[in-house]
């Protein structure tokens, strides 16, 4: 499959990395230009338990983006997708599947403004990941992604096809039947830990090895 990350971030720069490592045809679509122009002339750098790694995986702006792709794996904010999906318009197509793995509510309802219901999968994942600068990541520890199809309308075969990528990819992925309840638990979870983390300055990793941060 060919597959676009929309939101190249810190995750967004992690999947890329671990689909591109699957050998997957990745693209990674991005608004900051300096992290783009790096990642162009110098490869995504990922620095993980193993050591350090330069990723060589195209990157565009969003204005970009041209072509066909099967799988677009959105990573933007939720207040900046709407935007961001207007303009990687010209990518996604009727055969186009969107996975939106961001975190927050409302995102199934911003993605219908753009494609119809059979074409959309919600999730969440728990992986997590470090922007480090510019073409730089950190990206430790393990994670899994639940997700599911919006309507019951949405190709088996496809979705099928979707989580045996992800898995090959290492991306531990599974299919529930209720995302929902697995979005609700990540919010439940973010909204606990990073106001604890940025109090104490550390990330997930770090504040989970703290002897009071159990």
């Amino acid at each position: 499959m060919k597959v676009a990350i929309a939101g190249a971030g810190a995750m967004g720069c992690r999947f890329g990395a671990m689909l591109a490592e699957a050998g997957v045809q990745v693209t990674l679509i991005d608004q900051w230009q300096e992290h783009i122009q790096t990642i162009n002339q110098s490869g995504l750098r990922v620095e993980n338990e193993q050591g350090t790694r330069n990723y060589h995986i195209p990157a565009l702006f969003p204005e970009q983006a041209t072509g066909r792709f099967d799988l677009v794996i959105v990573f933007t904010k939720a207040m900046q997708m709407a935007n961001f999906l207007h303009k990687i318009i010209p990518i996604i197509d009727e055969p186009t599947t969107l996975l939106c793995l961001s975190n927050g509510f409302g995102n199934e309802e911003t993605l219908r403004q753009f494609v119809s219901a059979d074409q959309i999968l919600i999730g969440v994942t728990l992986w997590s990941s470090e922007l480090l600068g510019p073409g730089q990541i950190k990206a430790t520890g393990e994670g899994r992604i639940d997700f599911q199809a919006v309507s019951s309308d949405f190709a088996p075969v496809k979705l099928t096809t979707v989580l045996n990528l992800l898995n090959e990819a290492g991306l531990q992925a599974s299919l529930v039947k209720n995302v929902h309840e697995s979005i609700w638990r990540k919010a439940g979870f973010n909204s606990v830990i990073n106001p604890l983390s940025a109090l104490l300055n550390c990330n997930v990793a770090e504040f989970g090895q703290l002897n009071y941060g159990t």
